[in-house]
């Protein structure tokens, strides 16, 4: 999985089929929250939808800390 920047507006979750959610600026706030479900190997945030591998579903923790990061600096 990996997580594009989109300057002040948000960012991008692309899975490594480069299918990809994005969420806004004030979505990431609840995100980082933890108000998503991982289930089946489907990431689901509001109505949003992405599939992960395992190998992604593994990565997850080290994405949220750098979002969790992210959201510290802004």
């Amino acid at each position: 999985m990996r997580v594009i920047n989109l300057d002040e507006t948000g960012i991008k979750l692309l899975n490594n089929k480069k299918n990809q959610i994005y969420l806004n600026r004030d979505e990431l706030a609840d995100f980082v929250n933890g108000n998503y479900a991982i289930v089946n190997n489907k990431l689901t945030f509001k109505n949003k939808t992405l599939n992960l591998s395992e190998s992604e579903i593994k990565e997850f923790p080290t994405i949220l800390s750098y979002l969790k990061t992210l959201m510290l600096y802004k």
